[in-house]
């Protein structure tokens, strides 16, 4: 520049107190300064503020080093003054997918946009964290970047891995992602802007799929489908107690507060009981006999009786058991399933094991075989 001056006019916009705004050509002119010049050449562009904001973004888009959140900024800016992106591409001539892709990086949280400006990201991993909520961008912050400013060799591996802690698949979601009144005030999941299928829609390049990316809002979904689903299993099951892999999680007795009645009901852990069934009823045509010459089989009589008579007998324990309190009807509670179960309150030393179900192999036919397992069932 002291050899050869300013080769460029810088842009100034007229204001109405005589004095002028630059459009373009702050660094032509802090060079200058810097280089002592007295004069520079200057181009007076009498242009409302929206078309100033036109002409300084399509001079800075030949600056080789102008970074994505400068671009992202002054985007934001022509949005405002022209009130789509269709519009917006249109005037810079850029498409529509880049106007998006710029908007999506002012919702960068402030901290990872000073990261992001001192290239600590590339642009494609800049997006991959603007998706994310505010607050699951925060949440990353303060896990893994909270000292990038101490730490002279600050470095972020594996970065896709890590974010995918703050994404939740929608299509293994344990409640309904399109119903609309899980969450009052709060919309289906497949209408959310916190959908990366929604999301990533706005870009033809990109393959959408279905992620949650509050992770907020899906926790809050899933304890309501959860408290959902074990209000109808209570009232269905009526149970008597409740029963848990080992001691149930603090998120889990977070949502059993949401329905009273069922968090009262004691506790027992799966692996200190005894599960049981009622026992089923034979069925006549389980129990086939064929006779010499003929084609069709026809029933055991005797067969069928006996395994009557030993369903009778199981079934007397079986209620004799449930009266006496020492058989109970419970929900075995997972955190996404909720499964009905019957089991032994107290395991006893010797216990009668009801099947659900009456191997024909099994059957008792001797009269004698019938009464020793009654008289072993009345011992239980």
């Amino acid at each position: 520049m002291k050899l050869n001056g300013v080769l460029q006019d810088v842009l100034l916009q007229p204001k109405p107190d005589g004095r002028f705004k630059m459009i373009a050509g702050e660094r032509r002119y802090r060079a200058s300064s810097m280089a002592q010049l007295k004069d520079i050449p200057a181009k007076i562009c009498d242009v409302p503020d929206a078309e100033a904001r036109r002409l300084r973004f399509a001079e800075n888009a030949f600056r080789e080093n102008l970074h994505p959140m400068e671009e992202a900024e002054l985007v934001s800016e022509m949005l405002v003054d022209y009130g789509t992106v269709e519009e917006v591409a249109a005037r810079i001539g850029k498409a529509k997918g880049y106007v998006y892709g710029r908007m999506r990086l002012n919702d960068l949280i402030d901290p990872i946009q000073e990261m992001f400006l001192e290239d600590l990201f590339t642009i494609q991993q800049a997006l991959d964290i603007a998706i994310l909520s505010a607050e699951s961008q925060q949440d990353f912050f303060n896990e893994y970047c909270c000292n990038w400013k101490e730490d002279e060799d600050f470095t972020l591996y594996h970065l896709e891995d890590t974010l995918d802690q703050y994404r939740y698949s929608l299509e293994n979601a344990p409640f309904d992602t399109t119903d609309p009144a899980l969450l009052e005030g709060v919309v289906a999941c497949i209408a959310c802007p916190h959908n990366s299928a929604v999301v990533l829609s706005f870009f033809p390049e990109s393959e959408p799929n279905s992620t949650c990316l509050k992770t907020e809002c899906f926790n809050r979904k899933c304890n309501a489908n959860f408290i959902l689903k074990l209000r109808t299993a209570f009232e269905e099951t009526k149970p008597q107690a409740l029963v848990f892999y080992g001691q149930p999680s603090r998120v889990m007795e977070l949502r059993l507060e949401g329905l009273p009645d069922a968090a009262k009901l004691p506790r027992f852990s799966y692996y200190s009981v005894k599960t049981c069934a009622e026992p089923v009823k034979p069925v006549v045509t389980d129990f086939p006999k064929f006779w010499e010459g003929q084609t069709e089989p026809g029933t055991d009589e005797e067969a069928y009786a006996a395994a009557l008579e030993t369903y009778e007998a199981k079934m007397a324990a079986y209620q004799s058991d449930v009266l006496e309190g020492k058989i109970l009807t419970g929900l075995l509670v997972r955190e996404s399933e909720i499964t009905p179960i019957i089991f032994y309150k107290e395991v006893p030393a010797a216990q009668p094991v009801y099947s659900r179900s009456l191997p024909i192999a099994a059957i008792v036919t001797n009269k004698a075989m019938v009464e020793a397992v009654k008289d072993e069932l009345g011992e239980c």
